[in-house]
């Protein structure tokens, strides 16, 4: 059992105190209840419970005692003699034994009433106080007890209520061990949070909403100088340097509404210097408004923070005041900052061009994109020069076009990160111009030709007539090997070497270039990504022959192949997950993504569509929608949200995972992972309704029980009529219908029992058009007469091997179904018996045998059903009604009868039109006869003494009348502690003990292990109501040798009675 927990008994005593019981206790127990917490040790809220137990119960002594760390003694807590004399010293460790072990063993209160006479008296040590009566009641944590308390010597005995309200003040008890246990444990977590405060570097405050420091740590003791005793009469405006009292004030209210803040500032040391902090502080209101701080000394950074200020301001003096031109870019090229000389040079004001894109506002559209590449390539990797000259071409604002030559310095952080790049140049403006007029030169051309970083090379006649340095580097070849050849050479085949001229050549059609990414074959047999551009010589004349460049891109493509992978894997990874995996814009509600698990689930891909019409089949976005949970007031992730709920589209229950997280373009998307749990969700509901039919069962027992004791006396005495009267006698005829309405009622409570599991089903042949009528009789007198019931029963049907309740039950499921299927609109049911001979195909589709077959129909003109339903309703829990109205049982029972019973149920519905049940089941081939009446001169009789104990008087009376008839010598007792004191008195003045089993203070069991205690070779036969706490199986182990259920026939106790006996003449049988 769990250990009972406060909340769960404040919900008992809520209970108890609506309940119609003395008031005067239960206000006592609820005020017990509510002092467990104020009480500071768990020895004084034992005390207290122990106090009132006495007063409750009237016990005059007792104690409370906890299990030892062995687990094999009680270590007493407390013990109260009620001033009775005892010499044994309570500090002794208590052994768990006698009647204080079946209290531990079976985790109830344990009770003896007459202890003096008991055989617990043994475990009594020397000079303990006298014990008239005790009762232990244990103290149960988690199904495990870890502590008693004794009660004794209440006056006239403890009785049940005493029990209750014990056991009761026992989970109480438990309460408080554990409430004290769990203070502990809070104690020591306190102890540890207070170390971690001590040890930190930081220092940390505890303030008031007034600002007065109330607990501060050794950290910052150290930082500021002060002690702590300095500290906690001060207050937070008497060490800040920033902020005066006012402030202070206003910053705590602000602070009260926000919650938590994090901020600089700067505080006054005992030595009179200033510090500079980092605050995190936290408002907590559950705490009596106290505000939590973690304080940083920032001092130094701020310091080193400074002479970068100062050292950058020289910097900057520099750069402005040299006769160079000057400009810094960021590593996004944008223009952070320009000196007066680029201005002048340029045209440009300074206003104009600061946070402008440097290549878009001064490169040559030309060059641009070729030099912005080798910008960024520099500035994004780590290992990139931090020194470098550069030559090109700048445009002032008129467009003008100005050559520089550049020196380069690029800042890194600690990291190697690049953080910005200061550039110096020369105006070349003029010279380049004077070189210009030797650009015709061969010489000059072939030395930029060999210079370039890119391959370069010149086709003509389909040959290379020229070839660069960098490109023979590149193809492993050299320029011999080069010259002359085609460039089918260098390219992985004929087929590649084909599509890049064809391709090219429509490119220089349309625009006069062309440039296009594909693969070079190295000397080596390696290949080399390229990207070729290519330009005629001649525009106008195609034949002169192509001048092309082949810039290297083989890390580029090793890049972009490395995130397609990346890219491939994390697809493959949430493609194999077994969990709806989605995602959708969460300001446009547009689906982003889908795994395939939920394409699948969802029949296609609804990327693209609105998440609320296409997950949900909705108008409008969902009431319930999770987007405003997951974003703060800021705008940022909240964090995981978790919900259930049911899906429309898919008809599924769902745990929805929901986050925001940020989209590859930026915006905030609702990522949701959602995991099917609908089987645990029906696994619920049958555990409800497995529940709830356990529940039924048992009441159904007790019920049947009791009918039974009922029934056995007007069975009983009206078949002793039948046996007085004279036949055809009215009289006789009385008694007959008296006895047949016992039998109904006998078959009743088989039904019930057979319902309640707890009687075990026969098979007998049965004439089901009997049943039939009965089940159409009952029916009608409980459907409405809106509803028309019309039948058609073939009289002369052969019988059926079957449970007769069974069979009963389920035509009475079948009809009760098709009433519910009418009853709103109304309508008619129809049922059908017939015999039906299946053939082997007919029969092979029915998955039964060929033969012969009772067929029972039951039709309705209701609503009907679809047919994906027709194969579940024979599902356990599966109904179709309305809360209320169906178990979902009803179907499952029957399908389960009629296989027991070799048999089959088949449906046939369609919407609108109603359906129908057709039960087969196979018939005997030979319908057996029910065994007549036997009248007393046909039933075993003999002289035999019989030892009869039954507690209704009543019964026992009948049983004696019986067994008298039969010609037996009765001694009859209705209580069965007296019947046990009599025969220990001669135990051999009897041949036979026939005994109730449920009887007060001694069962029947318990008194046939008495008896054959004294008498071994004594038969005994236990008669019972039901079946749950007796059967053959356990007769037998107690030594019983026959078992009768009630209510009782005649017959039967006649040949048992007479059975068991000849079995023990000469001797009992072999144990």
């Amino acid at each position: 059992m769990p250990k009972p927990t406060y909340e769960e008994l404040e919900k008992r005593f809520a209970e108890l105190k609506k309940s119609a019981g003395a008031p005067d206790i239960n206000t006592t127990l609820l005020d017990i209840f509510r002092c467990i917490p104020s009480c500071k040790t768990f020895e004084e809220a034992a005390r207290k419970i122990f106090d009132q137990c006495k007063q409750l119960t009237g016990a005059q002594s007792g104690y409370v005692a906890l299990l030892s760390a062995n687990g094999k003694e009680n270590e007493v807590l407390f013990l109260d003699d009620g001033g009775a004399p005892c010499t044994v010293d309570p500090t002794l460790p208590m052994p768990i034994r006698g009647l204080r072990e079946t209290a531990y063993r079976t985790n109830k209160a344990a009770c003896e009433n007459a202890f003096p006479e008991s055989s617990w008296m043994d475990f009594m040590p020397e000079g303990h106080l006298r014990l008239e009566n005790v009762m232990f009641v244990p103290l149960n944590i988690e199904g495990v007890t870890v502590g008693i308390i004794g009660l004794a010597n209440k006056p006239g005995g403890f009785t049940s209520q005493d029990i209750g309200i014990a056991e009761m003040l026992g989970d109480l008890a438990a309460v408080a061990l554990t409430f004290a246990r769990s203070q502990d444990s809070l104690k020591e977590s306190g102890e540890l949070y207070r170390s971690i405060l001590e040890t930190t570097m930081d220092g940390f405050w505890v303030t008031d909403i007034e600002g007065r420091l109330l607990e501060v740590n050794d950290a910052y003791c150290q930082m500021s100088g002060y002690t702590k005793n300095e500290l906690t009469a001060m207050k937070i405006s008497d060490l800040e340097a920033q902020e005066d009292a006012s402030k202070v004030t206003r910053h705590i209210e602000k602070l009260a509404s926000m919650g938590s803040d994090r901020f600089e500032s700067r505080h006054r040391k005992k030595d009179g210097g200033i510090m500079d902090i980092e605050v995190s502080v936290q408002f907590r209101p559950e705490q009596g408004g106290r505000v939590v701080c973690f304080l940083r000394d920032i001092s130094e950074r701020k310091k080193t923070e400074a002479a970068l200020v100062e050292s950058e301001q020289k910097w900057r003096n520099i750069l402005t005041n040299t006769p160079q031109i000057g400009v810094t870019l960021n590593p996004e090229a944008k223009i952070v900052f320009v000196n007066d000389h680029l201005l002048k040079l340029t045209g440009w004001n300074e206003h104009e061009v600061i946070g402008k894109d440097w290549f878009d506002l001064f490169i040559p559209e030309n060059v641009r994109d070729v030099i912005r590449k080798v910008f960024f390539s520099a500035m994004n990797q780590k290992d990139a020069f931090g020194y470098s000259t550069y030559e090109n071409e700048i445009l002032d604002r008129r467009g003008n076009t100005l050559n520089v030559a550049w020196s380069n310095v690029l800042t890194k952080d600690a990291d190697g990160k690049s953080i910005d790049i200061t550039c110096l140049g020369v105006d070349l403006t003029e010279r380049i111009r004077a070189e210009k007029a030797l650009s015709d030169s061969a010489a000059y051309m072939q030395s930029i030709f060999r210079a370039a970083p890119s391959g370069i090379g010149v086709v003509t006649n389909r040959v290379f007539s020229k070839v660069n340095d960098t490109l023979c580097r590149m193809v492993g070849y050299s320029r011999e090997e080069l010259i002359g050849q085609g460039p089918a050479l260098i390219y992985p085949s004929q087929e590649e070497c084909d599509r890049v001229g064809r391709v090219k050549f429509e490119q220089i059609q349309k625009r006069g270039t062309g440039s296009v990414e594909t693969r070079f074959r190295r000397k080596d047999g390696g290949i080399v990504d390229v990207l070729l551009s290519a330009t005629p010589i001649d525009p106008s004349d195609h034949g002169v022959g192509l001048t092309f460049t082949a810039l290297d891109i083989s890390e580029r493509k090793k890049i972009e192949r490395s995130v397609q992978v990346a890219h491939e894997l994390l697809l493959t990874i949430l493609d194999s997950i077994d969990a709806t995996i989605s995602v959708a814009d969460m300001k446009t509600y547009e689906i982003l993504f889908m795994n395939k698990y939920m394409v699948e689930s969802f029949g296609r891909d609804l990327t693209g569509e609105l998440c609320w019409q296409a997950f949900r089949g909705g108008s409008g976005p969902c009431s319930f929608c999770s987007n405003s949970r997951l974003l703060d007031d800021h705008g940022q992730p909240t964090g995981l949200y978790s919900w259930q709920g049911k899906n429309p589209i898919t008809e599924k229950w769902y745990i929805n995972h929901d986050r925001a997280i940020q989209w590859t373009d930026g915006r905030m998307v609702r990522l949701q992972i959602a995991t099917d749990i609908t089987q645990i969700k029906d696994l619920e509901e049958k555990l409800r309704q497995s529940q709830k039919m356990e529940s039924i069962g048992n009441l159904a027992g007790g019920i049947a029980h009791d009918f039974n004791n009922i029934l056995f006396p007007i069975m009983g005495l009206s078949e002793m009529l039948m046996d007085d009267l004279p036949k055809n006698s009215q009289e006789r005829e009385s008694a007959e219908e008296i006895f047949k309405a016992g039998k109904r009622g006998s078959d009743l409570v088989k039904q019930i029992l057979a319902f309640s599991r707890q009687s075990e089903q026969k098979k007998v042949p049965t004439r089901i058009q009997s049943i039939l009528k009965e089940v159409l009789k009952l029916s009608r007198s409980t459907i409405p007469a809106y509803i028309e019931i019309n039948q058609a029963i073939q009289s002369d049907c052969g019988m059926v091997l079957a449970d007769p309740s069974q069979m009963h039950q389920v035509g009475m499921n079948i009809i009760t179904n098709a009433y519910h299927a009418v009853e709103d609109k109304g309508g008619t049911i129809t049922v059908r018996l017939e015999e039906r001979n299946l053939e082997e195909a007919e029969a092979g589709k029915y998955d039964l045998r060929p033969g012969r077959y009772l067929v029972l129909s039951v039709n309705d003109t209701g609503c009907g059903m679809p047919e994906k339903l027709v194969d579940k309703i024979f599902d356990p829990y599966f109904t179709t009604k309305e809360q209320g109205k169906g178990t979902g049982l009803g179907l499952a029972v029957v399908y389960g009868i009629v296989k027991e019973h070799s048999g089959t149920v088949k449906v046939h519905s369609a919407v609108g039109k109603g359906s129908t049940f057709d039960v087969y089941l196979p018939l005997m081939e030979k319908a057996g006869l029910a065994e007549p009446v036997k009248t007393m001169a046909d039933l075993p009789t003999g002289h035999e003494r019989i030892f009869l104990v039954d507690d209704e008087e009543a019964i026992a009376n009948l049983e004696k009348m019986m067994l008298t008839r039969l010609g037996y010598t009765v001694a009859s007792y209705t209580s069965s502690v007296k019947a046990l004191e009599a025969f220990e008195a001669d135990p051999h003045a009897y041949d036979l003990v026939v005994t109730d089993m449920t009887m007060p203070s001694l069962t029947g069991a318990q008194l046939a292990g008495k008896v054959r205690s004294l008498r071994k070779s004594m038969p005994i036969i236990i008669c019972t109501g039901f079946s749950e706490k007796m059967d053959e199986a356990k007769a037998k182990d107690l030594g019983v040798a026959g078992l009768l259920m009630k209510p009782i026939d005649r017959a039967d106790l006649a040949k048992t009675v007479r059975r068991v006996l000849d079995e023990f003449k000469g001797g009992a049988p072999p144990e």
